[in-house]
């Protein structure tokens, strides 16, 4: 895939995986982005700890929602790990069934 899927810690603490559609002006104070997913930690009682994918914001994935993210918020940007990715993809994979079972991905 060509989209630009990238792993961003927040200066709120927060860690997120999205697509970077577009910076919204020229000096980059915006980033657009669709698809976001928060990265959370849960300590187990027997003492691990397991991370889980989560909705960053509510009722906001498909191709034609886009949030915009203050670009100062942005502490740290890396490339996903690709396990990391793949539970990305399949975290944002939605299939709709509507009456009569039509399905739209």
């Amino acid at each position: 895939m060509n989209n630009m899927i990238r792993q961003m810690k927040l200066v709120t603490g927060e860690e997120i995986i999205c697509e970077i559609i577009d910076f919204e002006d020229d000096e980059g104070s915006a980033i657009v982005i669709r698809n976001p997913v928060s990265i959370d930690s849960i300590n187990r009682p027997d003492g691990t700890r397991i991370h889980i994918l989560q909705a960053w914001m509510i009722y906001q994935f498909g191709d034609e929602v886009f949030q915009t993210l203050n670009a100062d918020m942005v502490v740290a940007e890396a490339s996903p790990a690709n396990e990391v990715l793949e539970e990305y993809y399949r975290k944002i994979k939605k299939v709709i069934v509507f009456p009569g079972n039509t399905k739209i991905h």
